[in-house]
């Protein structure tokens, strides 16, 4: 029986304790008092000497059971305290949410010949293809974490459907759509290989940055495209499946640590910034799924 164990079956048995101590200390005494008159053939013995006897003998008992109930407690606390200090220790990778922006070019009222480019936060518009997207990480932990392994799997069709349905989106633009999720779904396996190529070996408390997936970035503007022609349901969508965040990495004893992250994006209204160039911002946001 672990140390533990014993510990809580005292707090969770405190009244059969106090019961069981009570019992001893009035059963004890006259114990000694009844084997004080027992006439046992001993050797020129007396009241007196056995006693001492009893006392000594007695006292021996509970003196070593409080001294290993005091080890016991000593133990537990430092068993505690380990406990407390490795989960401080343990490296604790997660992204970060993310704000991004899209500049919409064109004529907001033809859709055919707009254009979309998504950048950084706070960066301003200079070309169409915009720039490359980092996916911010951070270790929380104070051990460095290695080997670290980001896998991203893109939402199935039906789930997209589901939030566009959901949301009185105009969905007749899906069959393109369809044949995206297909192309990305293919490309999910050499996607993981390439991130794989890219592990970052080592992480301590400062931030990590990876470049997002052509995938994503191409996810993401697909959604924009739809949203694009659908203005009114632009304005503050909440919870647009972008896929799940498989992310893996092991501390210094190689033990292995495995989370998963549900993506989502999160629009806000647009911003006219003159010459026919609009200002959408966007959040990607990171939800745990419990394992």
């Amino acid at each position: 029986m672990e140390i533990n164990d014993i510990w809580n079956w005292l707090k969770n048995n405190k009244r059969i304790c106090f019961i069981l101590l009570i019992i001893v200390i009035v059963l004890i005494p006259s114990l000694i008092n009844i084997l004080l008159y027992i006439p046992i053939p001993t050797h020129e013995t007396n009241d007196s000497d056995w006693l001492s006897f009893w006392g000594s003998f007695l006292g021996g008992i509970f003196g070593g059971l409080a001294t290993l109930m005091g080890v016991l407690l000593t133990i537990f606390k430092m068993n505690k305290d380990k406990l407390i200090r490795d989960e401080e220790n343990i490296p604790k990778v997660l992204p970060v949410n993310k704000n991004l922006v899209v500049y919409e070019k064109g004529n907001i009222r033809d859709n055919t010949k707009n254009s979309f480019s998504l950048y950084n936060e706070h960066k301003e518009y200079t070309d169409y293809y915009g720039e490359d997207i980092f996916l911010d990480i951070i270790n929380l932990g104070k051990e460095h974490a290695f080997n670290i392994l980001l896998e991203f799997i893109p939402p199935t069709l039906e789930e997209i459907k589901a939030y566009l349905d959901n949301n009185d989106v105009d969905t007749k633009d899906l069959s393109n759509f369809e044949e995206f999720i297909k192309l990305v779904n293919i490309e999910c396996i050499k996607l993981s290989q390439r991130w794989k190529l890219q592990l970052i070996k080592s992480l301590d408390s400062l931030q990590g940055k990876i470049r997002l997936s052509d995938q994503l970035c191409l996810l993401i503007r697909e959604y924009i495209k739809i949203l694009m022609k659908n203005k009114s349901k632009l304005h503050y969508c909440k919870g647009i499946p972008l896929g799940i965040l498989k992310l893996d990495y092991s501390n210094i004893m190689e033990k292995l640590y495995y989370k998963e992250y549900g993506l989502y994006m999160n629009t806000s209204i647009c911003e006219i910034l003159g010459d026919d160039l609009y200002y959408y911002p966007l959040y990607i946001e990171f939800i745990d799924i419990e394992e």
